[in-house]
């Protein structure tokens, strides 16, 4: 084991000391937060909306992330109040799919693959 591997699961194990017994954590240590009931809709006409609610999420934390240049766990894994105000405010939650697909042409696919990529750079893992 390399002594950064070593200092790197030191540091995870002493992070996730404070996290409930058997949560779920990602590869830097931070608890995955799981989808709000406002979030998630059953039912295939509502899959996508799901989806957006997923990929909006992602989006959204990696951007902070970036733009704030940092690795912590409060803007990699933040809670879902932002997602759903965004998702809200960009008509997923009323609106036709046509708005996440619109969306999602615009801003979610040409900008994911540099937002991971910078996260991954920066955190130390993928992502």
């Amino acid at each position: 084991m390399t002594k950064m591997r070593a200092l790197t699961t030191a540091f995870l194990c002493i992070a996730n000391s404070g996290l409930a017994q058997g949560a779920e954590v990602d590869r830097f240590g931070c608890e995955i937060m799981d989808r709000p009931a406002e979030l998630t809709f059953d039912g295939f006409s509502d899959a996508w909306r799901s989806i957006a609610a997923d990929r909006l999420y992602s989006f959204t934390r990696h951007q902070n992330a970036v733009e704030a240049g940092t690795c912590d766990c409060g803007v990699l894994r933040p809670n879902w109040t932002e997602t759903l105000d965004r998702f809200e405010a960009l008509g997923f939650s009323t609106g036709p799919s046509s708005a996440y697909r619109d969306w999602s042409s615009a801003v979610y696919s040409p900008q994911i693959a540099d937002l991971r990529r910078t996260v991954q750079d920066m955190c130390g893992g993928a992502n």
